[in-house]
């Protein structure tokens, strides 16, 4: 469902995330490249230079199965700075959580977890937190080569309570010096951003701006 607090719960998470100061938090986006973005933000928090990250060297991320965009040698340079990335990390004893928001069952997204899933196989201290809609998510826990997604835990978000979201309207209506309707929050069925909106609209109005 849209609207029912899925990047706000990942915000959370996120948050709480950063305050561990042995984590390396990288927020991916499906909109970029998402392998460059993760090399070069965890490059970046390590201190690496970028000019110190395309030295040439062995692979020794065998059978990952990921298809980079570029010819050979890029390929080559991009597979190295991950492996050199990934070493250093785990020499520092850190740990890398990956966060992406709304995924989908795209080329870019198997390919990552399909990654993901050799850097735990290797030992590196990786983990993982997606949100998106139900549908998306089984659909890429069930592609043939991530079956191992169905072992990973899943939380579904419900309809928020109908009693906590009267009492957030109450408290809202009565600052905002309005009469509450019954009827609102049945209507709006639990929906988060719903809420957050009414909200929004209500202290809007109170200081003049809605």
């Amino acid at each position: 469902m849209r609207g029912a607090g899925k990047t706000a719960l990942l915000t959370d998470v996120i948050n709480q995330l950063n305050q561990q100061k042995d984590w390396i938090v990288v927020d991916l986006s499906t909109k970029t490249e998402m392998l460059n973005t993760l090399i070069d933000t965890l490059n970046l928090a390590l201190g690496t230079p970028l000019d110190q990250t395309l030295t040439k060297g062995g692979i020794s991320l065998p059978g990952l199965g990921v298809e980079i965009k570029g010819d050979q040698e890029e390929q080559m340079a991009t597979q190295v700075r991950l492996t050199q990335a990934l070493s250093k990390l785990k020499k520092r004893k850190r740990k890398l959580p990956l966060v992406i928001d709304e995924v989908a069952p795209t080329r870019k997204e198997v390919q990552l977890a399909a990654l993901y899933q050799s850097m735990i196989r290797q030992g590196y201290p990786v983990a993982m937190v997606m949100t998106g809609l139900p549908n998306q998510v089984s659909e890429l826990q069930n592609n043939a080569v991530l079956t191992f997604l169905l072992r990973s835990g899943r939380i579904e978000l419900a309809p928020l309570n109908l009693l906590d979201v009267q009492n957030r309207y109450q408290t809202a209506f009565t600052k905002g010096e309005r009469q509450l309707s019954t009827a609102l929050a049945q209507r709006l069925e639990g929906v988060c951003l719903c809420l957050s909106i009414v909200g929004l609209l209500i202290m809007g109005d109170r200081r003049g701006n809605a």
